[in-house]
C-alpha cells in the first residue's frame, strides 16, 4: 500500500533518506555529518609498530604469522608468543575502530536501544506529517480539523461538531479515514525500515566480532567472542559484552573516544548493581548540601589540592565553577567511603574522570567508586598506602626479572648514593617517580589520550596494567638512564624525561599499549605470589632523616620531595 502513495500523501520523503539504508549494497551507510578525517584514518595506520619490549623474533618473517608450537605439538595460547603480522593487526584494528566510530556516530542520540537515528526520524516525521503537513492542506475538511483542534476542551469540541450538518460530518469522516490510512502506511514503512536497520547493525557487529576473533589468541574463550552495542539481557549477557570490549581495548587503536563514557558507565553500573546499591538514595546522601561532621577537615584539604590539579580546565580564575564541581565530586566520594575519605591524588583522578563524563557529577562519582573500590587493590589509599607500597616493591622485583641490565645499573647507582649519604637513607631510585605514577595512574606523566587508553585497560584487565605500563616506560627510557653515572644525574635525567613524556609525546601511545600486552601472559606470571609476599613482609616507611648532609644535592631535594609525598597522600 505504501508504494502506491502519492508524493503529496507521503509528505516529507527525506525520512527514508535519513535511515541511511543502501538497498543495492547490503552495507550500512551513514549519511549524517561525520569526521572528515575518519576515512583517511582508516587507511593511515602505520604498517608496522616499533615494539619496545624484546619480543621473540625470527629470521624468517613468515614464521611470525603462525602461533608457536609447544612441546606437545599444540599451538601455544601464550599471548607473548602468538604473534600476528603487525600489518594485519593494525589493519584489523583500524577496521574495528572505524566500524565502532561509525556505529556511535549513527546511534549516539539513542535512548538505550542503539537506534537513536531511527527514533529521531520516526518521532519528527510522525509529528510533522500528523500536524503541519496535513493541516496545511487547503481543502475545507482540513480547515475544519484545524479549527476543531483550536477548541481546547472536549465540551467545546462537541458543541462545535453539533453546529455542522450531516454532509459536512460525513466528509470530515472520510478525510479522517484517508489520513489514518496514510499514517498507517507510513508507520508500516518505518517498522520495516527499523527491521532493516537492526539487520544492518547486527551485520556490522558481526564484522567486528569476526575481526576480534581473527586477531585473538585462538583460545576456547575467544571463539565465544560476540560484539554487541550494549550488554544483552540474560545470565551471560554482560560477560559476553565485557569480553568483546576487552578484546577491543587490546587492539592498537583501543576503544574509540566516543565510546569511552558509555563503556565506563556500563562497567560502573554493573558493579553498583552487583552490590545492590540504591543509586538515587546514594546521590541524595553524597551530594546533599547539609554539612557532615567530617566535611570541614576534608573540605580544607580538598580546596588546597584543587589548584594543584594540573588539568588546564581546573586552573585559573576562569575555572572557578569547574573547581566547584570537582570539589563536590571529591567530597561526595569521601562521604561514600568514609574509610578512605579523601587522599592526595584523588583531585587528579576525579578531574580526568569529569572530563570523560562531560562534567556530570553523578556519573563521575560512579566511576570513582568503581575505580577505587573495585579495580584497584584494597588498601591502595588506606593503612599508610600499604597496597601501594606493596606494588612499588613488587615493581622493583619485576624490573629485575624483565629488565635485568637496567635494574643492575640502578642498583649500582643506589649503592653509590647510599655511600655518599654518609649512612643516611636514600629511597629506592624508582620509588621517587613510580609512586606518583601509581597514585595518579600516570595522569601526571603522560598525555591525556595515552592515559585514557591505560585506564581503559585498567578497567578491563585490572591493576596489573599499572605495573605493566611502568615496566614499558622504564624499558623505553632505559638507554638514557643507563648513561647516568650517579644518582644526581639520574634524578636530573628522569626529571627531563618525565617532562618530555608529558609534553612532547616521547612515548607513542599505540607502541606503549602493544608493549604492555605483549610483555607477558595474563595474569602476569608470579605477580600474585609477589604481592602476597610483600603484603606480609613490607618494609615500613622510614623515619624522617636528617637532610642537612643532602642540602646541597639534587638527590637531597628529591628525597625531601619523596618524604613529603609519603607523608601527605595518606587519608586526611
Amino acid at each position: 500500500m505504501s508504494s502506491q502513495l502519492t508524493e503529496e500523501e507521503n509528505g516529507d520523503d527525506s525520512i527514508y533518506d535519513e535511515l541511511c539504508i543502501d538497498d543495492e549494497s547490503d552495507e550500512f551507510v551513514n549519511n549524517t555529518p561525520s569526521d572528515p578525517g575518519l576515512k583517511q584514518n582508516l587507511n593511515s595506520w602505520p604498517n608496522t609498530y616499533p615494539v619496545v619490549w624484546p619480543l621473540p623474533s625470527s629470521e624468517d618473517p613468515e614464521t611470525q604469522a603462525i602461533p608457536s608450537v609447544c612441546s606437545s605439538g599444540r599451538g601455544s595460547t601464550d599471548g607473548a608468543h602468538f604473534i600476528y603480522p603487525l600489518e594485519v593487526r593494525s589493519r584489523t584494528s583500524s577496521l574495528v575502530n572505524g566500524l565502532l566510530t561509525e556505529l556511535y556516530d549513527t546511534y549516539r542520540n539513542g535512548t538505550g536501544s542503539g537506534l537513536g537515528l531511527y527514533h529521531d526520524s520516526v518521532d519528527s516525521s510522525t509529528e510533522a506529517s500528523g500536524s503541519d503537513a496535513f493541516l496545511s492542506r487547503s481543502n475545507p475538511e482540513s480547515a475544519f480539523l484545524l479549527e476543531l483542534s483550536e477548541r481546547q476542551s472536549r465540551r467545546h469540541q462537541i458543541q462545535f461538531l453539533k453546529q455542522k450538518d450531516w454532509n459536512e460530518l460525513k466528509a470530515i469522516k472520510e478525510e479522517l479515514r484517508r489520513r489514518i490510512a496514510v499514517q498507517s502506511a507510513k508507520l508500516l514503512r518505518q517498522l520495516k525500515q527499523k527491521d532493516r536497520l537492526k539487520h544492518k547493525v547486527q551485520k556490522n557487529c558481526d564484522i567486528v566480532t569476526a575481526c576480534l576473533q581473527a586477531v585473538s589468541q585462538k583460545r576456547r574463550v575467544d571463539t565465544k567472542l560476540k560484539f554487541t552495542l550494549e550488554p544483552s539481557l540474560g545470565k551471560h549477557g554482560f560477560q559476553q559484552w565485557y569480553d568483546a570490549l576487552k578484546a577491543v581495548a587490546r587492539l592498537p587503536t583501543g576503544i574509540p573516544n566516543e565510546w569511552r563514557r558509555r563503556v565506563w558507565l556500563t562497567l560502573a553500573d554493573q558493579y553498583l548493581h552487583s552490590i545492590s546499591i540504591d543509586w538515587e538514595k546514594t546521590m541524595r546522601f553524597t551530594f546533599n548540601e547539609r554539612s557532615n561532621p567530617d566535611d570541614d577537615s576534608m573540605g580544607i584539604q580538598i580546596v588546597k589540592d584543587l589548584h594543584r590539579t594540573g588539568c588546564s580546565s581546573y586552573c585559573g580564575q576562569e575555572a572557578e565553577q569547574d573547581r566547584v564541581v570537582l570539589k563536590r565530586v571529591l567530597l561526595a566520594y569521601a562521604r561514600w567511603n568514609k574509610i578512605v575519605g579523601y587522599c592526595q591524588g584523588f583531585n587528579i583522578l576525579a578531574a580526568l574522570i569529569l572530563e570523560v563524563m562531560e562534567g556530570n557529577e553523578g556519573d563521575a562519582l560512579k566511576i570513582m567508586i568503581y575505580l577505587i573500590d573495585k579495580v584497584l587493590p584494597d588498601s591502595y589509599f588506606v593503612n599508610n598506602l600499604r597496597a601501594l607500597s606493596v606494588d612499588m616493591a613488587v615493581f622493583r622485583d619485576l624490573l629485575r626479572l624483565k629488565l635485568t641490565d637496567l635494574s643492575h645499573h640502578l642498583d649500582v647507582l643506589q649503592k653509590t648514593a647510599n655511600r655518599e649519604s654518609g649512612g643516611g637513607y636514600e629511597p629506592p631510585l624508582t620509588n621517587v617517580f613510580t609512586m606518583q605514577w601509581f597514585l595518579t595512574l600516570f595522569a601526571t606523566c603522560l598525555p591525556n589520550h595515552t592515559v585514557l587508553k591505560i585506564w581503559d585497560s585498567v578497567f578491563f584487565e585490572g591493576s596489573e596494567i599499572i605495573l605493566r605500563v611502568a615496566l614499558a616506560i622504564w624499558a623505553k627510557l632505559g638507554a638514557q638512564i643507563e648513561c647516568c653515572q650517579n644518582a644526581d644525574e639520574f634524578y636530573s635525567t628522569m626529571g627531563r624525561l618525565t617532562q618530555e613524556m608529558l609534553e612532547d609525546n616521547l612515548i607513542d601511545s599505540n607502541e606503549l599499549m602493544q608493549t604492555v600486552y605483549s610483555m607477558a601472559t595474563f595474569p602476569f606470571p608470579q605477580l600474585a605470589e609477589l604481592r602476597e609476599k610483600y603484603t606480609y613482609n613490607i618494609t615500613p616507611f622510614p623515619a624522617p632523616v636528617r637532610s642537612a648532609s643532602f642540602s646541597g644535592s639534587k638527590s637531597g631535594a628529591k628525597l625531601k620531595t619523596w618524604q613529603h609525598c609519603r607523608a601527605k597522600p595518606g587519608c586526611s
